[in-house]
């Protein structure tokens, strides 16, 4: 810990000494190059793949509205307080009197 005054001082001199890096000259035109070059061919999709796919996607999206459209059929009516409050005593207790009082 004797040195941490000196190690602070060092260090505060060294970002004194930093310089911007040069670069080459030619460095532009060599990363241009190799992007040119590196870069792969278009992928172009023939007619028979593009019918295929929007067929793919015109049956789904039909197969997901008859999905919608069956659903919607089967929701239950709605139900008013005193049936729900029925129900849900039937479920908790069972449907059948377990408990008979008379004696």
């Amino acid at each position: 810990m004797n040195n941490l005054p000196e190690h602070i001082k060092r260090t505060l001199q060294s970002i004194d000494r930093i310089e911007r890096a040069e670069a080459s000259p030619f460095l532009f035109g060599k990363i241009m190059d190799k992007l040119k070059h590196e870069l792969p061919e278009p992928i172009y999709y023939g007619t028979k793949m593009v019918v295929r796919f929007a067929l793919t996607v015109l049956v789904i999206g039909a197969l997901n509205a008859a999905s919608v459209h069956i659903a919607k059929k089967q929701v239950p009516p709605a139900l008013d307080e005193n049936t729900l409050i029925q129900k849900a005593a039937q479920e908790y207790f069972g449907l059948e009197d377990h408990f008979n009082y008379n004696y």
